[in-house]
């Protein structure tokens, strides 16, 4: 049986994030229907997406000095996918799962993140001081463009390094 969706109501999107953006290239009107039902997804968006809420949690936990080590790295990280696969498989997208075999690159964003588990500072005094700074929101001015980044690390030296994890884009500055 197919189930009838009733007269949508479409409504005008205020603000839309940078993945919003990419997912409008690709096709718009998903972004027109998901505004239209309350941004509840009409289909399960990327693997990468749920995966990035394991590597945000993660980060999080670096960050706030939870996770001091790799085998607690190794430990937390496995707990947090398994939190993620049963979340999926509970909401029927058991196909997703499991993630490492859906997503390219699984491993690799797994090194990326536990780099910064080594780089985070233990306080020497000969050593730069790094700020870390996780899921920081970001607007324009306008407030038509906004999202959090994933992980701002900076020094007092004036460098900056942005980390996007579903790209795996570093930027520099």
């Amino acid at each position: 049986m197919i189930n009838k969706i009733e007269e949508i109501d479409f409504k005008e999107i205020k603000r839309i994030s940078p993945s919003q953006y990419y997912s409008m290239k690709n096709c718009a009107y998903k972004s027109l229907l998901a505004e239209a039902f309350e941004k509840k997804p009409l289909l399960p968006v990327s693997p990468n997406a749920y995966f990035g809420t394991v590597l945000h949690r993660m980060l999080e936990l670096i960050t706030k000095g939870s996770i001091t080590n790799e085998d607690e790295f190794n430990v937390e990280f496995d707990r947090q996918v398994k939190i993620v696969e049963e979340e999926l498989q509970n909401k029927g997208f058991g196909f997703l799962v499991p993630l490492k075999m859906k997503l390219k690159n699984f491993g690799l964003k797994k090194i990326q993140l536990k780099k910064h588990l080594r780089s985070e500072p233990e306080q020497p005094v000969n050593k730069i001081n790094l700020k870390f700074h996780s899921e920081k929101w970001f607007e324009s001015k306008d407030n038509l463009i906004g999202g959090k980044i994933d992980l701002i690390v900076e020094n007092d030296r004036n460098y900056i390094e942005i980390i996007d994890f579903k790209t795996g884009a570093v930027t520099q500055d």
